[in-house]
């Protein structure tokens, strides 16, 4: 394994490589945990052990900041969410409709990302690691406000009967450390935009969110309404706003990635919204047919705004720069 991580350095750094390098010190990081896999099976560990990929995340996020590679942090952030999930699914095992508390604790996971995210594109060093952990930090944070907005994951006889505590210590515990460590990151950024003279809304208005959206959770994991329209509501209100808050926000800080994240879950969410409502009270055929128009005129809609908005971004760039 070392000899594996020593030869990409060597190609990567002393032989300016980057490529081939870097490619062979992701491929020492895959068999990292492919070794782990092999002598867990030795000692009778299962496949869904949570312990296999909380050791492959500890051997290879090192590895991914001091090679500075973004392949290797993305299966670092892969991995740590995978072990949780298997850790979450082992705690969960037995409780009543527990995809509830799976989803607060996805959401907030989310928001730890992206916290993560915010405090690394605030040192320059550290901005090459942003983007992967804004990626999946929406991406988790999005996808769960997507499922949690159709009426029918919700029941009302579970809703009224669902008690926080009853759910197991160990995971109420992980929750709360969850979402203290998404505020810790907000009150991180703001220390340092504070000491920069740099806070405003552009710089931290999605902090305000990461605080919003912690509180949130703790409203999917305890359930306070005995109603599932009331969550129905809620969660399509909050999807639309964040979508809408992610457009502009990354319109005024000139980050292209941002932008189609969020196109891409409104379209999702349009493409969600006509079977929910549609799949019922259309003929099959008659409903297929306006979902391709819907799908072929919606994509070319997108597109064409997805193009506009990153080149007036583009063209806010060029007009600074000269003014520079």
């Amino acid at each position: 394994m070392a000899a594996i991580y020593v030869l990409g350095y060597w190609l990567k750094y002393e032989k300016s490589f980057p490529r081939a390098g870097g490619a062979i010190i992701f491929v020492g990081a895959m068999a990292f945990g492919a070794a782990l896999f092999l002598v867990g099976q030795q000692y009778h560990l299962p496949i869904d052990d949570p312990r296999l990929m909380t050791w492959w995340f500890i051997g290879v996020i090192p590895v991914a900041y001091f090679t500075r590679s973004r392949a290797i942090l993305t299966l670092a952030i892969l991995a740590a969410l995978w072990g949780l999930g298997y850790k979450t699914t082992h705690w969960l095992t037995g409780i009543s409709w527990a995809q509830y508390a799976f989803y607060a604790f996805y959401l907030v996971l989310g928001l730890v990302l992206y916290g993560i995210g915010a405090v690394h594109v605030r040192y320059e060093r550290m901005k090459l690691y942003t983007p992967r952990y804004l990626f999946f930090g929406l991406v988790l944070l999005f996808g769960v406000m997507y499922v949690l907005s159709f009426k029918g994951i919700y029941r009302e006889n579970v809703l009224v009967n669902w008690h926080f505590p009853d759910l197991p210590t160990a995971f109420i515990i992980t929750f709360h450390i969850t979402a203290a460590l998404a505020i810790i990151g907000v009150a991180w950024c703001l220390a340092i935009d504070i000491k920069q003279k740099q806070s405003s809304f552009k710089n931290s208005g999605d902090l305000l969110a990461i605080i919003v959206f912690t509180a949130i959770s703790y409203m999917v994991i305890t359930l306070p309404f005995t109603s599932p329209v009331t969550y129905t509501v809620i969660f399509n209100v909050l999807l639309f706003a964040g979508i809408i808050g992610l457009i502009f926000l990354g319109y005024f800080r000139g980050n292209g990635s941002l932008v189609n994240i969020a196109l891409f879950f409104f379209g999702l969410d349009v493409i969600g919204r006509y079977f929910d409502f549609a799949w019922k009270l259309l003929p099959r055929s008659i409903f297929f047919i306006i979902g391709g128009l819907i799908l072929l005129g919606g994509g070319i809609l997108l597109e064409r705004l997805r193009r506009k908005t990153l080149e007036r971004m583009r063209a806010i760039e060029v007009s600074d720069e000269s003014e520079t």
